[in-house]
C-alpha cells in the first residue's frame, strides 16, 4: 500500500484567522522548512548547522515582518468599511457584531446566585465570586489556645538582602506574567534591575528591620479559573491570586534562606515531599507503592487511607497557631515579627473582565497562588503532625499507611489547629 497507493498529510485545525493570506501561508512554510533543515543538520552534527540557524533566523524574521504588515492591512480594511457604511445599514452592525464577537465577548458565562437569580454584569460577578471566596479564608477565633510544639536546638541567623540578591530576583522574572496590584509591567523591572536594586535592597531592609509589611502589598488581584463542571456555577471557580511584585521579590529572598536553614538542619520532616528539595511526587508514590508490596507480603493484604482533612487547606490555616510555632524552629524575631504583619489585615479583590470586586478582608489562610513565602508557611504549618504521626504529604496532599490507624491523633491535632 505504501509503495503503489499515494497519500498526503492533511492537517486538521480550526478556521485561520481572516487576516492571515496566501503571503502569510507562504512564510509560514518557508520557516518551517528552514527550521526543519537546521533541526536535521544539528542532529547530525554538520559543518553547515550554523548557516542553516542564520538561515532559519532570517525566515523567522521575515514571517513576523509578513504577520504585522497582514494584520495592519485587515485592520485598515475594516476601518475604511466601517467609514464608508453608513452607521443606520445592516451591513455596518453586523460588522461590528463580527468585532465585537472576536474580542469583546465576556470571558464568563452569567451566575447563578443563591436564590437562583443571574448576575449578568462583570462587577456583579466579582462581587458573586468575591463574597465566595472570602469565606473560604474566614475563621472564627473561638479563642483557642495556639498549640505548642518542642523547640529545635539550632538556630537561623537574619536574614540578609543585599543587592546582589535583589538584582538576581529581578533578572528571574518572567516577562508573560501578568503585573499585580502595583500595574507595573515585569518587562520594565526586569529592564531596569540595575537601577532598581540599590533602592529597593534599602526598602526590604528598612520593612525587615521594622517588622512591617506596606499595607499595599497585603491586597491580592483574584482572577477566576473554571474548574470541571457547570460553569454558571461560581462554586465550579478556582481562585488564582496575584499579588503586588515588589512583596514577591522580598519573599524570594527570605524564602531562600528559610527553606536553605530548614533543609540544612532536617526541620521538615521527611514525610513531607512537597516543595522540598531532592522530593517529588514521584519519589512518595515510589515508597508508598513499595510499603503496599511488603504488606502484601508479609500479611496478605493492604490498608491504604487517602484523606481528605485538608480540604482548601491553605485557605484555612490559622494564623494564631502557625506564628506560635514559629519561634520554636528558632527563627530569628525580625523575621517572626515581618511575617506577622505579613499574615495581618489582608485582603482579595476579584477581577472579571476588568471590573473590581468590593475589598473582601480575609484573617486565615496563605495566599497560595499568589505568594513566594505561602508554600514554606504552610509545610511549617502542618509539619507537626507529620512529626508524631505515619501521615506522608505532598503539600497538603495526605495518605496514611501504616498497620493501625491513628485516626485519635489526627483528630486531636484538628481540634488543636481548627480547620473550620
Amino acid at each position: 500500500m505504501e509503495l503503489f497507493i499515494p497519500s498526503s498529510v492533511v492537517p486538521i485545525g480550526g478556521r485561520s484567522q481572516p487576516w492571515f493570506g496566501r503571503s502569510c501561508k507562504i512564510a509560514s512554510r518557508c520557516k518551517q522548512e528552514c527550521y526543519r533543515t537546521w533541526a536535521d543538520t544539528s542532529t547530525s552534527r554538520d559543518v553547515n548547522t550554523s548557516a542553516f540557524k542564520k538561515k532559519y533566523n532570517s525566515a523567522s524574521r521575515s514571517f513576523k515582518i509578513v504577520i504585522a504588515k497582514a494584520k495592519s492591512e485587515h485592520i485598515g480594511r475594516i476601518d475604511e468599511k466601517l467609514v464608508r457604511l453608513p452607521s443606520e445599514t445592516r451591513a455596518f452592525w453586523s460588522l461590528v457584531k463580527a468585532i465585537q464577537g472576536n474580542f469583546c465577548q465576556p470571558s464568563l458565562p452569567s451566575l447563578h446566585r443563591v436564590d437562583d437569580s443571574l448576575a449578568h454584569d462583570a462587577k456583579e460577578k466579582a462581587d458573586l465570586l468575591g463574597s465566595l471566596f472570602a469565606p473560604n479564608s474566614t475563621l472564627d477565633d473561638w479563642g483557642n489556645t495556639p498549640p505548642t510544639i518542642a523547640w529545635c536546638e539550632c538556630s537561623m541567623r537574619e536574614v540578609l538582602f543585599t543587592q546582589h540578591s535583589v538584582r538576581k530576583a529581578l533578572l528571574s522574572l518572567d516577562v508573560n506574567k501578568s503585573s499585580g496590584p502595583d500595574v507595573v509591567p515585569h518587562i520594565v523591572l526586569k529592564t531596569c534591575a540595575p537601577e532598581l536594586a540599590p533602592v529597593l535592597t534599602r526598602l526590604f531592609r528598612y520593612s525587615y528591620s521594622l517588622g512591617v509589611v506596606p499595607k499595599s502589598w497585603k491586597t491580592a488581584l483574584v482572577h477566576p479559573i473554571p474548574k470541571k463542571g457547570d460553569s454558571s456555577d461560581p462554586s465550579n471557580y478556582r481562585p488564582i491570586a496575584i499579588t503586588s511584585f515588589f512583596s514577591k521579590v522580598m519573599e524570594t529572598i527570605i524564602n531562600s534562606q528559610l527553606m536553605r536553614y530548614l533543609e540544612d538542619h532536617q526541620l521538615i520532616s521527611h514525610r513531607q515531599y512537597g516543595f522540598c528539595r531532592g522530593r517529588s511526587a514521584g519519589v512518595l508514590l515510589g515508597y508508598l507503592t513499595h510499603r503496599w508490596a511488603e504488606a502484601i507480603e508479609s500479611e496478605g493484604k493492604a490498608l491504604n487511607v487517602r484523606l481528605d482533612i485538608l480540604a482548601k487547606a491553605c485557605d484555612r490555616v490559622w494564623h494564631k497557631a502557625l506564628l506560635s510555632k514559629l519561634p520554636s524552629y528558632e527563627l530569628p524575631e525580625k523575621l517572626c515579627n515581618w511575617i506577622t504583619s505579613f499574615l495581618a489585615d489582608r485582603s482579595i479583590k476579584v477581577v472579571v473582565d476588568g471590573a473590581c470586586s468590593d475589598y473582601k478582608p480575609i484573617n486565615a489562610g496563605v495566599p497560595h497562588t499568589g505568594c513566594v513565602l505561602s508554600l514554606s508557611l504552610f509545610l511549617l504549618y502542618i509539619n507537626d503532625i507529620l512529626q508524631t504521626s505515619n501521615i506522608h504529604c505532598y503539600a497538603d496532599d495526605s495518605t496514611v499507611c501504616i498497620k493501625r490507624l491513628i485516626i485519635i491523633l489526627i483528630n486531636s491535632w484538628m481540634i488543636n489547629n481548627p480547620w473550620e
